[in-house]
């Protein structure tokens, strides 16, 4: 996982603008460190792992995007903290599919 603390948005992003498009008003960037983030991918539907950079709690639902990765993924919490996702795309698409 990356060093405690919550990650930043992308250039260009804020959260007002995150919760504009996302249609949810209490959006937050949460920290990066207390999730376990999986992604369940087809056809083989194994979980892989995915170090969180950022996450962004949206009520139950997160989106997350993984150090490294381009992606950004849509998914919801577990109650371990833990986030299981299921779907990827930029994160313009993954805040509009909400």
């Amino acid at each position: 996982m990356t060093s405690a603390g919550v990650g930043r948005l992308p250039a260009g992003w804020t959260i007002e603008r995150v919760r504009e498009l996302s249609g949810v008003p209490d959006a937050v960037v949460v920290d990066n460190v207390r999730a376990v983030t999986r992604v369940a991918w087809p056809p083989d539907g194994e979980d892989r792992p995915v170090t969180p950079e950022v996450v962004i709690r949206l009520g139950g639902l997160a989106v997350v995007k993984g150090v490294g990765g381009e992606d950004w993924y849509t998914g919801h919490f577990e109650d371990d903290g833990g986030v299981c996702c299921w779907s990827a795309g930029t994160l313009h698409q993954m805040l509009r599919g909400l």
